[in-house]
């Protein structure tokens, strides 16, 4: 990575610990560099962004099954508040749902839906893709 190019930024929003530890681990058995900020809770996230606000995240992962407010209260929120930021969004989740699917991508800052666990090849391919606009 050239001196001009930032490490891209990922917020994890997800309220399983176990699933948060695989992801980190994966991410430094990547050999890609990225900077990863975890948030348990949709309020959580929502008060990160809003604290940074100067400094988006890259990309945002988020799963649906949250505490209190569910991902998609999070993405109806992210969009009431930022939209037209440059976010990616990727859901991320255990749900086997084709609606969760289908719902989830209805939201123009999704980009991807995951099922738990993520691809091995995830961070590269992410990484691979952060540098390809430069």
């Amino acid at each position: 990575m050239s001196m001009s190019q930032k490490v891209p930024s990922i917020l994890l929003i997800d309220d399983d610990q176990i699933f948060s530890y695989i992801f980190n681990q994966l991410h430094q058995f990547s050999q890609v560099s990225f900077d990863i900020t975890t948030k348990a809770s949709t309020q959580q996230a929502l008060d990160y962004i809003r604290a940074n606000q100067t400094h988006f995240p890259d990309y945002i992962l988020v799963d649906i099954n949250l505490p209190l407010a569910d991902g998609f209260q999070f993405l109806d929120e992210y969009h009431r508040l930022y939209q037209g930021q440059k976010s990616e969004i990727y859901m991320v989740t255990t749900s086997v749902y084709d609606s969760d699917r289908e719902r989830a991508l209805s939201y123009p800052c999704v980009k991807g839906f995951f099922s738990k666990p993520i691809p091995d090849d995830f961070f590269l391919n992410l990484y691979k893709q952060s540098f390809q606009a430069c």
